[in-house]
């Protein structure tokens, strides 16, 4: 590991009670799994909301409208959330989600689904970057690998059962239950990451807590424009039409413009010097 990168890192850890560690895990794991849900629960209730809501020409920013917001908002709030703290960023990231999930539910058409769907994807992605952060304030550096894969099984059975699920509440409830059964599971978790999350925001001084606007500005024009862009191609547009490449364009030059900034700057929003370890 490089001088230069272990110097810029804490390396103490603060270990907390037993109890809070296993309410304050319960907690992370099930938010993370309804924020992974999300992004296939909707797949198979999909036809009946086009039939209730109309707007088949646009049904897929269903899916890429969260997908984009999520992208886009997991790396800005890692890097505030290491300069502010993370306990009040993921409870509201939750309230969002749950925001979010009540609005899609209440949508009367299309337009409507795919703006709620923009918030609740800012929630779910915020809970994602913050949940794989947030275990390494719980527990010590010889025993997070095996919660890391806590972690990625619970995303692998989101995946798996989220069709199933969708296509259960939709035949039996309504397509409107694919986005309420989040309010009862996730509703309670506030109140329990309020009292039991750490709260372990770093003492930084003024310089490192400088906020890169520049970098993150880039960050979402480039994010936005490489998944919207890979989205549309071969579903909405041809590869080779000009809407794909436009958006693909765009996309990658930011992410050009976006590597010089981060290289210059001095409390950058990707810390692109994580590319130089081996072990990352």
């Amino acid at each position: 590991m490089s001088k230069e990168w272990s110097n810029s890192q804490p390396q103490h850890f603060r270990p907390l009670p037993r109890p809070q560690v296993i309410v304050t895990l319960s907690c992370v794991l099930l938010t993370m799994f309804l924020a992974a849900l999300d992004q296939t629960i909707v797949s198979t209730a999909t036809p009946r909301i086009i039939a209730d809501l109309g707007g088949f020409d646009r049904y897929t920013w269903i899916t890429t409208g969260y997908l984009v917001a999520s992208t886009t908002a997991a790396p800005i709030v890692g890097r505030l959330s290491d300069m502010y703290g993370r306990k009040w960023f993921f409870v509201g990231a939750v309230f969002v989600f749950i925001i979010g999930s009540i609005l899609c539910g209440i949508s009367r058409d299309m337009t409507q689904l795919i703006l709620f769907r923009v918030l609740q994807g800012l929630g779910g992605g915020t809970i994602m970057a913050v949940t794989f952060i947030a275990i390494a304030d719980l527990f010590p550096p010889e025993e997070r690998g095996k919660y890391m894969g806590m972690l990625a099984a619970c995303f692998g059975l989101s995946s798996v059962v989220g069709p199933t699920l969708g296509g259960f509440l939709t035949d039996n409830f309504s397509w409107h239950w694919v986005f309420f059964v989040n309010v009862p599971l996730a509703g309670p978790v506030i109140f329990l990451l309020i009292k039991y999350f750490p709260d372990n925001q770093d003492v930084r001084n003024s310089t490192e807590r400088r906020i890169d606007y520049v970098g993150m500005i880039l960050l979402i024009i480039a994010v936005v424009g490489l998944v919207i862009g890979l989205s549309w191609g071969g579903v909405q547009y041809g590869w080779g039409s000009p809407q794909v490449v436009g958006v693909l364009s765009i996309g990658v030059l930011a992410s050009a413009v976006l590597i010089v900034v981060e290289l210059k700057v001095p409390n950058p929003t990707l810390e692109l010097a994580l590319f130089r370890e081996r072990m990352v």
